[in-house]
């Protein structure tokens, strides 16, 4: 969490509730809240996005390349998106460094990493 400058590293197995451990961040430090979670697997990352969205109520986007500053002006509590979306895109770039972000920012995610062995 960046809250306090704490780090942890939170790891474990498939279906066996990592995502209940940052959805619960909203509640602990309330609605104008930003997790972002980096995520490298797009079918999964889109059903949470529409879990959190239609079924949980959290305002969630994910990202595409030229969706800059959408989640600092609508209030999104999750924002999914893949790491090269994040980091090579610069609007992205640029929204993930503004000051308006990193103000809500209390949590970035690396969820369902993924090792390459051989291209």
């Amino acid at each position: 969490m960046l809250h306090g400058k704490l780090r942890c590293l939170f790891g474990t197995t498939s279906g066996s509730g990592k995502s209940l451990s940052y959805e619960v961040i909203t509640i602990v430090f309330g609605e104008t809240t930003v997790i972002l979670i980096v995520a490298s697997l797009v079918g999964i990352t889109k059903e949470q996005v529409e879990r959190l969205n239609f079924v949980l109520g959290y305002r969630t986007l994910f990202t595409e390349p030229n969706t800059d500053f959408e989640v600092v002006a609508n209030g999104h509590n999750f924002v999914f998106g893949r790491p090269e979306v994040l980091v090579g895109d610069p609007s992205w770039r640029n929204t993930v460094r503004s000051y308006e972000f990193v103000e809500r920012l209390r949590l970035i995610v690396v969820d369902k990493s993924q090792i390459i062995l051989h291209w």
